[in-house]
């Protein structure tokens, strides 16, 4: 008996790094294949970042199949190459249905079911929701709105029904497309146990929800990636350690006796150190006892949710922690010797210009700057969270971009919000290649070239900070600052031509996320030449010197 094929697909923007993993339909694909009678669920990657003919050719896949379900998973960035590609399907006037996940139609299912109403959305996790739409296909069973964990449109009723949401399913492990191509995740748990912070969505229905995996399945999943050649991971969790300490230190024990591995995780800061502790209190010397046994097995690279220095902004996140209780966790882990990264929203909508100084003043003393993953970064308002209720009352809403999932705003300050305008442009005109570049030292633990130039353009980034408020401060309020974006622009503008040397140099091009970003340095600088004008182009050794130096 031939076996049912399915196919789900991974869409790709340039928000998602040509080597990030297909993991969503990677883990769904897997579940269908262990949960279902007889189908085959094949991947599909549609990136156009890399590939001109990827939709063309995906609809190529499509029309030849013989598929009774087609899944695309939408995450932001990808809503236009969503709706492109149902549009086109809805001309081959096959047979089957297309279901739609991920982030886009989780949260606004209604901007795909009004245009495309024989499509199905699934809300959050899928795995239950897609092993039901696989035996609805092949069976005729169960009934659309006995199916937890969707949206489809009632075309009776003309109306668009939301099914109830319920998550049991304990994910498997991935069925890997290429090991050797992306950069490979394993989760450890789902959800989040604060899930308190004012700006970030959750799965619709959890709140303050956290579960653990099953460690057995995990190390399996460590020990099969060596066996395919991989050394180098990420475990893909909000929080690595969540409220379970014992659960983190037994996966680190058993990662430890396969040997050989190395790999990155996320933390809340609070993980790290708990303020409601005595730094030498019970608690925080088994936090600090699992961090070093988790080097010991391999952790290479940490990632901490840091967001702000400033305590009253850090209260407007809704983080739980003060800034100086997060530098402590970020000291330990330095002196653990561990990578590290933060993560950091400079600017909000109620920012002050107090709390802007307060935080570059801190940035620069704790030297924090050198673990800011992106220092100009504007918060992103989502639907359905505190910051959009705060902000529709106030009035400082916008237009809601699907694409991103998020509202443009307005600052509550004016000045204030010049001074974002300014960061801003600064940062868009280099954030394709600061992008690429971030992902590389993320990714590629063995690339000093990358760390190093990261370091020396987040460098820059502080002292265009410092040079604008300065400015700011001589004159009053912001007028034109074109004239100090040019002489820091220029000095960007020799540091990629630097970067892109030594990366053509070093590196083969033959790997996808290298090969973009050398063409993206060429984009920018070529950009930047035809603005140059009278100004003159320093040496990069002065470049390198006024910026490693000041």
């Amino acid at each position: 008996m031939d076996r049912q094929r399915i196919l789900l697909a991974q869409l790709y923007s340039e928000l998602q790094p040509p080597n990030a993993e297909p993991f969503a339909v990677e883990v769904l694909s897997a579940y269908i294949e262990k949960h279902t009678v007889n189908t085959a669920a094949d991947i599909f990657i549609v990136n156009p970042t890399i590939n001109n003919h990827a939709v063309d050719d995906f609809l190529e896949k499509v029309s030849i199949g013989g598929y009774k379900l087609i899944g695309l998973s939408v995450p932001q960035g990808t809503y236009f190459i969503a709706k492109s590609i149902l549009e086109k399907i809805a001309q081959l006037k096959q047979n089957h249905l297309v279901v739609l996940g991920h982030a886009i139609p989780t949260y606004t299912p209604e901007i795909f079911l009004d245009d495309f109403p024989d499509v199905v959305v699934v809300h959050g996790w899928g795995e239950e929701a897609l092993v039901q739409l696989v035996n609805y296909v092949n069976a005729g069973s169960p009934r659309l709105d006995d199916i937890a964990n969707i949206s489809f449109f009632d075309k009776a009723n003309e109306k668009i029904i939301s099914t109830s949401i319920n998550y049991s399913a304990d994910p498997v492990p991935a069925k890997r497309v290429s090991v050797s191509k992306y950069f490979a995740r394993i989760e450890t748990s789902r959800d989040c146990h604060y899930g308190l912070c004012t700006f970030c969505t959750r799965p619709p229905g959890l709140s303050k929800s956290w579960k653990r995996l099953p460690v057995e399945e995990i190390l399996q999943s460590v020990q099969e990636l060596k066996n395919a050649g991989v050394t180098y991971f990420t475990f893909a969790d909000e929080d690595f350690v969540g409220n379970d300490l014992n659960g983190a230190l037994e996966i680190a024990t058993g990662i430890e006796k396969i040997g050989g591995m190395s790999f990155s995780i996320s933390l809340r800061a609070d993980n790290v150190f708990n303020p409601n502790s005595a730094l030498d209190s019970q608690e925080n010397l088994l936090r600090n006892f699992v961090i070093s046994q988790l080097k010991k097995s391999g952790l290479s690279f940490m990632f901490i949710g840091l967001e702000s220095l400033s305590d009253s902004q850090l209260k407007r996140y809704g983080k739980g922690v003060k800034p100086k209780d997060a530098i402590e966790a970020i000291n330990i882990i330095k002196q653990h010797e561990i990578p590290l990264e933060v993560g950091f929203m400079l600017f909000d909508p109620f920012i002050s210009l107090k709390e802007l100084e307060e935080i570059t003043l801190a940035l620069r003393n704790s030297g924090v700057w050198e673990n800011v993953g992106k220092l100009f970064l504007e918060l992103r308002v989502q639907s359905a969270t505190s910051f959009e209720i705060w902000l529709r009352q106030k009035n400082l809403l916008g237009k809601f971009d699907p694409n991103l999932l998020s509202y443009q705003w307005a600052y509550q300050d004016p000045d204030v919000g010049e001074i974002a305008k300014n960061c801003m442009q600064w940062a868009e005109q280099f954030d394709n290649c600061y992008r690429l570049l971030l992902n590389l030292v993320r990714t590629d633990i063995t690339n000093l070239t990358a760390k190093y130039f990261m370091k020396v353009f987040k460098k820059l980034d502080l002292l265009m900070l410092e040079s604008v408020l300065s400015w700011y401060d001589k004159n009053s309020k912001v007028k034109d600052l074109k004239t100090l974006n040019n002489e820091f622009g220029i000095n960007r503008y020799v540091l990629a031509g630097a970067l892109e040397s030594e990366l053509i140099k070093k590196f083969s091009d033959d790997r996808a996320e290298i090969a973009k970003l050398i063409r993206e340095l060429n984009v920018y600088r070529s950009m930047v030449r035809k603005n140059l004008g009278k100004f003159a182009v320093p040496s990069e050794s002065d470049v390198i010197n006024y910026t490693v130096n000041n």
